[in-house]
């Protein structure tokens, strides 16, 4: 690719950044998010199975975490303004398509193709473009990328129930179709660009370099994936982060239903459902930027720590002191790790290669972020909520030791 002479302003790190934070919010709330409340009216119009339909989403996720790697590669050779756009084309045509569906075979191709379309244009892919762009403020970076995305099941969860009760699942999809085309496609075409150097520029908007490589802010010199793949600390991190998804997942599908099993108040359910996404958002606002100041590293431990505290409160605390303290450290816990997963590839790896690093470590997250809901509710029809609790604690404990394991002097 023959890198562009334009001169841009030294801020338009941060324009791309804001661009994706609506894109995220967007992306998240009708790929991730709209399943679930359209579900119950899709199963009854066509007569499927809880198990038959949710099969599809689960399908989805699996081949997302199949095709992040390949994504994570066009990343690094291509940039991100062509896959992002065209990904946000087809998410389009595929959540209409979506709401065309007549047989269950039809459901199951489009969710394979939007399992893809969400390795093209979710967090891995907006996260490289804050690796690219900023050393210092890689933080700030992530926090505003993830702001969007901590904020979507709060807003697209009851934006797309109101379109589901009073239109119906297949019009309600065409409209969230819509909102994907109109504030994803063009802020993807227009706005994205590959590096800071195209335009005569360096990370954090500097027109020289601001620090050498080895600096407190630079990055490492950049590693290949091949070099990556052979070192132990790289199947050490992935694990950690793995564990993490792992208890994540496993507990978030049934959280509803465990609350409800324990006889809590409805309403008060529905609200602590909700707030999780907000105590994400206050989380990232609070302690991502501090990693750009700080060890993330040492702010990872606290996360873990956060996460095994939230499993401990549901088993130990009266029911809604249980409720209050898990809201708290679930949606801290769990929303923080992930711009800091995304900024500590980079702190150890690199930016060079960061999308095929990234893609490859996040591989084994993605494909348990399909299986965990599924494991996790085998459990529970055996055995009940209790051994999945137990599990997903031990998960996040075991995620910081392995954490604590990884000799990187990068880290």
């Amino acid at each position: 690719m023959i890198a562009s002479n334009t001169r841009r302003s030294p801020y338009y790190g941060w324009i791309q950044v804001s661009a994706l934070s609506i894109t995220q919010l967007v992306g998240w709330g009708v790929l991730y998010y709209a399943f679930s409340v359209v579900l119950a009216q899709m199963q009854s119009e066509l007569g499927w199975t809880t198990a038959q339909a949710t099969g599809a989403y689960s399908f989805g996720l699996f081949v997302n975490g199949l095709t992040v790697p390949i994504a994570g590669r066009w990343l690094d050779q291509r940039g991100p303004r062509l896959l992002m756009s065209i990904g946000s084309l087809l998410a389009a045509v595929f959540v209409y398509a979506w709401s065309q569906v007549t047989s269950l075979t039809a459901l199951y191709i489009v969710w394979c193709a939007i399992g893809f379309i969400m390795s093209m244009v979710l967090y891995e892919s907006a996260f490289w473009i804050a690796a690219q762009w900023f050393r210092r403020g890689r933080g700030k970076a992530l926090t505003l990328i993830t702001f969007g995305g901590g904020l979507a099941s709060t807003v697209f969860i009851p934006l797309t129930s109101a379109l589901t009760i009073y239109l119906g699942w297949r019009a309600a999809l065409q409209w969230l179709a819509l909102i994907l085309a109109v504030l994803t496609i063009p802020l993807h075409a227009l706005l994205l660009r590959r590096q800071p150097q195209d335009h005569g520029l360096h990370p954090d908007g500097d027109s020289h370099l601001h620090e050498t490589a080895h600096s407190e802010h630079g990055d490492p010199p950049s590693q290949t994936l091949a070099e990556v793949l052979r070192t132990t600390d790289f199947w050490v991190l992935s694990l950690a982060f793995t564990l993490s998804t792992l208890a994540w997942n496993g507990i978030s599908v049934h959280f509803i239903s465990y609350e409800h099993a324990r006889g809590l108040n409805p309403a008060a359910i529905a609200a602590a459902a909700g707030l999780i996404g907000v105590t994400q958002v206050v989380g990232r606002i609070l302690l991502t930027p501090l990693a750009d100041r700080f060890s993330r590293r040492k702010i990872a431990y606290g996360l873990f720590l956060l996460q095994a505290a939230a499993f401990a409160a549901l088993l130990t605390l009266p029911d809604y002191p249980a409720l209050v303290t898990y809201v708290i450290c679930f949606g801290i816990g769990f929303g923080v790790l992930t711009p800091i997963r995304a900024a500590l590839v980079a702190d150890v790896y690199g930016v060079r290669n960061y999308g095929a690093i990234n893609g490859a470590m996040s591989l084994s997250g993605s494909l348990t972020r399909a299986a965990a809901p599924v494991i996790a509710g085998a459990v529970i029809g055996a055995w009940g909520y209790e051994p999945v609790l137990w599990s997903c604690m031990l998960a996040s404990l075991c995620g910081l030791i392995a954490l604590r394991l990884v000799r990187s002097k990068n880290l």
